[in-house]
């Protein structure tokens, strides 16, 4: 009956969010300890479209694009790559009002690929500052309307993966005032073929 439906529904979301606590936790001690998990060549934009193929149906109204113009290989473990750009996109959803746009890109600068993530909301709240990717620091803006406030350990798991994958990751400002993200890896030396691919709207 709906009684027991909504029981049921209720103890599945909170093994969920255990399960994925869990999960963070243990990502952020193997990151602590130095031990990375297992490389091989892989592609960076298809890190990023599938995270955004799972982000979607909790995105609501917000407009999700990816912005990518051919393939960009890096040395690095596709579980976790794929889980800084679900994070970075999770994190764009969650502090930005319905209707925003949030835009991930991946590209290639010179020896660095690049994934970036930005949106139009309300921009990182300034008493922050270099705090946003220290573990359960979290940010109450306007544009806060998520029922899930999140554990504050999304962005430092970003943090976490770019550093053991010899790179950086930066906040700032975009172009429209909202918050952008920039992750910097090494670029690999893979096998993978740059092929053109317009930008695609999710």
């Amino acid at each position: 009956d709906p009684e027991e439906e909504e029981i049921v529904a209720g103890a599945l979301g909170s093994s969920r969010r255990m399960r994925r606590l869990v999960s963070d936790l243990l990502l952020l001690a193997r990151a602590d300890a130095g031990r990375a998990g297992p490389r091989r060549d892989c592609d960076l934009v298809e890190s990023a479209t599938t995270a955004l193929a799972e982000v979607r149906p909790v995105a609501g109204d917000h407009e999700l694009v990816l912005e990518t113009d051919g393939t960009v290989p890096v040395e690095g473990n596709p579980d976790d790559l794929h889980r800084l750009a679900a994070n970075l996109l999770e994190n764009g959803v969650r502090h930005t009002p319905p209707g925003s746009r949030i835009v991930i890109s991946v590209r290639r600068e010179g020896e660095s690929a690049v994934l970036e993530v930005s949106d139009d909301g309300h921009g990182i709240p300034p008493e922050i500052g270099d705090q946003i990717f220290a573990r359960f620091v979290r940010g109450d803006g306007p544009g806060d309307l998520s029922a899930d406030s999140g554990t504050g350990l999304g962005l430092a798991i970003v943090k976490a993966v770019a550093t053991s994958h010899g790179g950086t990751v930066e906040a700032g400002r975009s172009p429209s005032g909202g918050a952008r993200f920039s992750v910097r890896v090494p670029l690999g030396e893979g096998t993978l073929t740059p092929a053109a691919a317009p930008a695609t709207k999710l």
